[in-house]
Parts: C-alpha cells; sequence; structure tokens
C-alpha cells in the first residue's frame, strides 16, 4: 500500500507540473496578443466588452475578428 501511495503522490505532482506549465503558457500568449495590439484597439475592446472582461475572454475576442477590433482602433 505504501508503494502505491508513493506513486499516486507522484502522479500528482506530475500532474500539478503538468497544469502549472499550461496556465503559464497561457497566460505569456495573452499578455503577448494584447503588448502587440495598439492602445486605440485595447481602449475600444474595454469600451465595447466592458471593463470587467477578463484577458483571456479580450484576446479570445481579438484573435476570432483582428480587423474588426483593429478598424475600431484606428478610430480612436
Amino acid at each position: 500500500i505504501l508503494r502505491h501511495m508513493k506513486e499516486l503522490k507522484h502522479l500528482l505532482a506530475l500532474g500539478f507540473v503538468v497544469i502549472a506549465i499550461c496556465v503559464v503558457g497561457t497566460f505569456d500568449y495573452n499578455e503577448e496578443v494584447i503588448s502587440h495590439m495598439s492602445n486605440g484597439t485595447y481602449e475600444a475592446m474595454k469600451e465595447k466588452m466592458g471593463s470587467d472582461v477578463s484577458t483571456s475572454e479580450l484576446v479570445e475576442a481579438y484573435m476570432s475578428d483582428r480587423e474588426y477590433w483593429d478598424s475600431l482602433g484606428q478610430l480612436k
């Protein structure tokens, strides 16, 4: 039973590491997209989507229709 407990602990630790890497990768991707977005586009998106929109939602909307959001950003 002790051996199985050790194996389970190792699997849980490995799972935690994989999840942590995925979270960090998503954060980096979101920050990369936002950093390349013009200030006007970012402001237009926040106005349209609401100030409480999450970074992930913002990036998802931007990537699904970049031309639209960039055109709104040019008006700013």
